[in-house]
């Protein structure tokens, strides 16, 4: 095994100290992006089922379980179709 100075030492703890602070930057950089995705879906989702409420009423159980399985770019499709459909199944056509 070879000899460490305590040069070498200071800096290979400074530079793993270095590489902790920037993984932590980055997971939580990820976290937040991921928290605003959930949320913006989450939004979107409640405004559709409330909008499909007051239109159609009672909305079938078929319409949460879509609702939940869709991506945000289906549920901005989806907001679309809802100004121009006369039935509920027109929206998710």
């Amino acid at each position: 095994m070879r000899y460490i100075t305590s040069v070498e030492r200071i800096g290979m703890e400074k530079g793993i100290r270095i590489g902790e602070e920037r993984g932590i930057l980055i997971g939580e950089a990820r976290g937040m992006l991921i928290g605003e995705a959930r949320g913006e879906k989450k939004g979107k989702t409640e405004m559709l089922l409330e909008i499909l409420q007051d239109r159609f009423g009672c909305v079938p159980d078929w319409v949460d379980s879509k609702l939940a399985e869709a991506d945000q770019e289906t549920l901005r499709r989806w907001g679309k179709r809802l100004v121009r459909a006369e039935r509920i199944e027109e929206v998710f056509q």
